[in-house]
């Protein structure tokens, strides 16, 4: 039988660092590996010494890696990535023919879920799991096989192609615009109910921010509703609460039946886009590559939207 490397550190110290390393904080892997943060700065000193180079720069609130702290992390990356890919497949009751799909939840209300029946249809023996929430970009270290998220393109590990870009309008109830034959400009908007989505997401547009690319500076003055959540807010405006920004790539259903319509013309790019994302520490599985593909068709189809 083989023995172990006698140059290979101990397993904890390894352990230790790894999460150290990822979460660029002795504190959160302390708190990740449920240990306290004594025994996570013991175990890297330990490890130091036996390699017998630094592998942190410490700083008072954190901690970033040396040159050789990052080769270090890399090849213990890759080699648990591999680890974990290998426990995927011998995992009792695991099923490559299960896809793991993560969105935010608007994404996966408004697009997705009306256009998935046909994929399952074609595939009936891919079984699909969904994660979904409005902060999905906290959750991207879970099982996830493929995402769809909206933003700049560029998230750590992934892998990531442009569906379509999009437009932003600003929508409103059928009823609630009969009511006001004034509003016919932009600029009007600025008396009217506006309704407000709140994120995190820094390429998330904003009112302030619509008004400006259309070249209004002026303050809004009309009383206004605030949601944390996109489909509130969209119901909201259904609901002839006032009117919203919509993305048309998202409620181009509901412009098509009529539940909402555009308030006044004009729109402005969406300084984001929805990207399908693939982890880059295992291959796609046969089938996550067909519902990857699909998905990329379903984009296709929606044009002309800006991509």
């Amino acid at each position: 039988m083989a023995q172990s490397d006698p140059q290979l550190p101990p397993a904890n110290s390894l352990v230790a660092f790894e999460a150290a390393a990822r979460h660029q904080s002795i504190t959160l892997a302390a708190a990740e590996l449920n240990v306290t943060v004594a025994a996570i700065s013991r175990q890297v000193r330990k490890l130091e010494e036996h390699l017998g180079c630094a592998l942190f720069e410490r700083f008072h609130r954190r901690v970033r890696l040396t040159p050789q702290g990052v080769t270090l992390h890399r090849a213990l990356f890759d080699g648990l990535s591999q680890i974990g890919q290998a426990c995927r497949e011998l995992a009792v009751g695991s099923d490559p023919r299960q896809v793991t799909v993560g969105s935010t939840i608007a994404f996966a209300s408004l697009w997705l879920m009306p256009r998935i029946p046909s994929f399952s249809v074609a595939n009936p023996d891919i079984a699909l799991r969904y994660i979904v929430a409005d902060r999905l970009v906290d959750r991207l270290e879970d099982d996830l096989d493929l995402v769809v998220l909206y933003g700049p393109g560029d998230w750590p590990g992934y892998a990531s192609t442009l569906l379509f870009g999009d437009d932003i309008i600003p929508v409103c109830s059928p009823s609630y615009r009969a009511e006001r034959p004034e509003m016919k400009r932009p600029a009007d908007l600025l008396a009217e109910r506006l309704i407000h989505t709140e994120s995190d997401n820094r390429s998330w547009e904003t009112w302030p921010i619509w008004f400006a690319k259309m070249g209004i500076t002026e303050p809004a003055r009309g009383r206004s509703e605030r949601f944390n959540n996109y489909m509130m807010a969209m119901q909201a405006a259904v609901e002839s609460h006032g009117v919203m920004l919509g993305w048309r790539g998202l409620i181009t259903d509901h412009l098509t039946r009529g539940t909402l319509v555009q308030a006044v013309p004009g729109s402005v790019p969406a300084a984001g886009g929805y990207y399908q994302l693939l982890p880059m520490n295992r291959p796609a599985s046969p089938a996550t590559q067909l519902l990857q593909a699909w998905i990329e068709a379903q984009a296709r189809a929606i044009k002309p939207l800006r991509a």
